[in-house]
């Protein structure tokens, strides 16, 4: 699944942009790579900043209502530095604050044939980020899911009978159960950015509120307890990211 968001004031050329950005995906088949489409609109930067979500890709107006754009593209790129962000600008001037978003890339207002050239190098990227490999699961009753390791808030086991486990893959939409080892899991999670906070507990950084004294508090409420003797090393590499 891809998560993008729309922050434009104006309510005609934000459907104008949905509509160039789902031809493009169509078209270009990349729902086969990378899932359903899912663009939510926002028209100012409070209802953008209120809803705390997280988003793969970002475009945001150089100047919109409630604050400027390039404020909210920087608070952006801080809280989560996988999320690509496209600046639409009016004007050259704006050019000067725009780098402080490190934005993705720079869309001139009124040139939307120009988005599609910024979406394909944007999809290069994606393609050849370990973290958007698309992982396989099937259930206990032979169900198949695809996800893609961003869509992963954890991955931990789940112990269902005696001397049996299942893994429990968390997200924001819910929990799955499905059937499979949790070290090879846990070893393809590492190589995406993944944290290993327990033998059988891996989590997704970007889903990470806070850490406690002995546990790690998830976005969505969940309490994670960490081993005593990893908290230290847990807690370093959470300060240095």
């Amino acid at each position: 699944m891809l998560k993008a968001a729309l922050c434009l004031e104006d309510a005609e050329h934000c459907c104008k942009v949905i509509e160039e950005i789902g031809e493009y995906y169509r078209e270009t088949g990349r729902e086969k790579q990378f899932g359903k489409l899912i663009t939510d609109i926002y028209h100012t930067s409070d209802s953008f900043l209120k809803s705390r979500k997280t988003y793969d890709l970002v475009l945001l107006e150089t100047f919109l209502e409630g604050g400027i754009g390039v404020a909210v593209g920087m608070r952006i790129w801080k809280e989560n530095k996988n999320t690509r962000v496209i600046l639409i600008r009016d004007n050259e001037d704006a050019v000067s604050i725009i780098n402080k978003t490190h934005c993705f890339g720079i869309l001139d207002r009124g040139n939307e044939g120009g988005l599609r050239s910024l979406l394909d190098e944007y999809f290069l990227t994606l393609e050849q980020e370990p973290e958007n490999r698309i992982l396989q699961f099937r259930s206990d009753e032979g169900q198949l899911y695809k996800l893609a390791p961003g869509d992963i808030m954890y991955a931990c086991t789940e112990p269902v009978k005696r001397n049996r486990v299942v893994l429990k893959l968390s997200g924001e939409e819910g929990s799955l159960l499905v059937m499979g080892k949790f070290t090879g899991l846990s070893e393809e999670l590492e190589r995406c950015g993944f944290l290993n906070i327990s033998r059988n507990c891996s989590v997704n950084p970007t889903f990470i509120s806070f850490m406690e004294k002995d546990s790690i508090m998830m976005k969505n409420g969940i309490l994670l307890p960490v081993p005593r003797r990893r908290v230290a090393q847990i807690r370093k590499t959470l300060d240095e990211r």
